[in-house]
């Protein structure tokens, strides 16, 4: 197939420029309507999305140009397959004919392009047996479809705000907005969009295509919305302070695409911001208050402190501890208090080679730290996993514990290479020394 621009007619175009001998070869499209093969010339606009599918296939005539022998067809020939698989005898003057496989074609996607078929048949004329050849050529032309697209809506926003909204509340705006428009399809065509301008006070500019709208997914169809945005610096601010509206009226829209030469009749959007005097300052601009310091944590200092509530933050001092000297009560068999089942222990230590002979520092989630520094954990999950290296590529120890005080969980605990020496619950600071 190739693209060519069309006009509402389907035509067979013949072509016997390859032909020698008697035979005569003519090629008619044929599209089929209901249950009818209508000949192209007669080819149905099609009226809504569910007539868009159409089947074609063509007739091949083959014609004994002799009016006093006969000639033996042979082959004839699609392009691909011999329609004719064992000879035929064609009487003199006799026309003969036969079709070509179906083809499946929706012309509302491939509207505005042709369809070509050429073929050729070969034979032998007369008792002399004589070569005898012919060639044919059918064009169907599917005509372009005129797009129409309707607009929905326009919209601005300004300060993560709508444009209104703001211009309402702090009396005009000054700055660059982001206009936005939405559009939908209303032909029942496909259409492959080029590119798209938008004219806003006298100034036409192209609107970048992005998001879905990508050079290898512009197609537009039939009841599909589309969102286009726009950036534009926009001023309602009166120099002597106050308000002026702004309308902009009409705001047009034109498209360009790749299967119709016409440029689009242009979508027309209305888009006003309005505001109120007197104008109020605007929030972005006004002198932020100094900033109050925090409040500093009530601090409590209880040397083998245990949590009764689930803390806000744990700290732990990084050591060069092994696994094997961790002294904890997570790791020993609990029993509820209802009865003597059991429960696993929640503390778990692994490493690989000899982290205990490693004298630092130790990298924990890409962060380095000194033998003897705070590691802070904020808003622990009650299984907290933590993962301990030496230096860059030392040993590794991976520890889990638990953090929710339903196991015990005290101060000068160790878990591997870190030691609990406080945690804060709300504005309360626990630890085992002031240190």
């Amino acid at each position: 197939m190739k693209l060519i621009v069309g006009t509402l007619l389907a035509s067979a175009l013949g072509s016997t420029a390859a032909q020698s001998g008697p035979l005569k070869l003519n090629i008619v499209p044929e599209v089929l309507s209901g249950s009818q093969w209508n000949n192209c010339a007669t080819f149905p606009l099609p009226t809504n999305v569910m007539n868009c599918d159409k089947t074609i296939r063509y007739r091949y005539e083959i014609t004994n140009l002799s009016t006093n022998s006969s000639t033996t067809l042979l082959a004839a020939y699609d392009g691909i397959v011999n329609l004719f698989p064992k000879p035929v005898i064609i009487s003199p003057s006799q026309t003969i004919q036969t079709y070509t496989l179906y083809e499946e074609i929706n012309v509302c996607k491939n509207h505005g392009i042709s369809l070509e078929q050429r073929g050729f048949v070969v034979g032998s004329a007369g008792p002399q047996y004589l070569p005898a050849k012919a060639s044919g050529e059918a064009i169907i032309s599917i005509p372009s479809m005129d797009p129409r697209i309707s607009a929905l809506s326009s919209s601005c926003k300004y300060s993560g705000r709508e444009c209104q909204s703001y211009a309402e509340e702090f009396g005009c705006i000054k700055g660059e907005a982001e206009l936005e428009f939405k559009i939908r399809k209303d032909d029942i065509a496909c259409h492959d969009v080029s590119q798209v301008e938008v004219t806003i006070d006298g100034t036409k500019e192209v609107i970048a295509l992005e998001d879905a709208y990508t050079c290898n997914n512009r197609e537009f169809c039939q009841g599909e919305d589309w969102t286009l945005k726009k950036k534009k610096y926009v001023n309602s601010c009166k120099n002597e302070g106050g308000v002026q509206p702004l309308i902009y009226d009409p705001i047009e829209m034109t498209f360009y695409f790749n299967t119709v030469p016409e440029i689009l009749r242009p979508v027309q959007f209305k888009l006003t911001i309005d505001g109120q005097d007197p104008v109020k300052p605007d929030p972005t601009l006004a002198p932020k208050p100094p900033t109050k310091p925090p409040t500093p944590a009530t601090q409590i200092i209880d040397e083998g402190a245990e949590c009764v509530k689930k803390s806000d933050k744990v700290h732990f001092r990084v050591t060069n501890r092994a696994c094997s000297a961790s002294q904890n009560e997570q790791q020993r068999l609990l029993r509820h208090n209802s009865g003597d089942k059991k429960k696993k222990s929640k503390f778990s230590c692994t490493e690989t080679s000899d982290f205990g002979s490693c004298p630092g520092p130790f990298k924990i989630n890409g962060i380095k730290y000194d033998t003897g520094k705070v590691f802070t954990v904020f808003e622990p999950s009650n299984d907290l996993e933590v993962e301990v290296q030496c230096d860059d590529n030392g040993p590794i120890q991976t520890i889990g514990l638990h953090t929710s005080c339903s196991v015990d969980f005290a101060i000068g605990h160790t878990f591997g290479a870190l030691q609990l020496v406080g945690f804060e619950i709300g504005n309360t600071l626990v630890v085992g020394t002031n240190k």
